[in-house]
């Protein structure tokens, strides 16, 4: 089975203050599940907070393991979102620094 990598970006509506503070630690908690399970390869918030990119590997051939990641997380009940399927993608390696202190 061939993996499958998607940009998902997601769109933020208004999310009423208390929805905000009471569901982000657990969406957070989520993502970082994600991160660290290599299923989510990065997730980016624009710095006025109205937009989500989420870069998502998946092993499934249909798209619904990619929509049930999505939807699982919290706070997206407040916001619209489109995905695409990627052929490839690219970044810089992290680079290492050295101290000799």
């Amino acid at each position: 089975m061939a993996t499958k990598l998607y940009m998902v970006e997601l769109i933020v509506h208004h999310i009423p203050y208390d929805e905000f503070i009471t569901q982000l630690p657990e969406h957070r908690k989520i993502v970082h599940e994600l991160i660290y399970k290599d299923i989510f390869l990065s997730y980016t918030v624009a710095q006025d907070r109205s937009k989500v990119w989420i870069m998502v590997k998946s092993e499934s051939e249909s798209e619904s393991e990619l929509i049930h990641y999505i939807e699982k997380l919290p706070l997206t009940k407040y916001m619209d979102y489109e995905y695409t399927e990627l052929m490839f993608m690219e970044w810089a390696p992290a680079k290492l620094n050295f101290s000799l202190n």
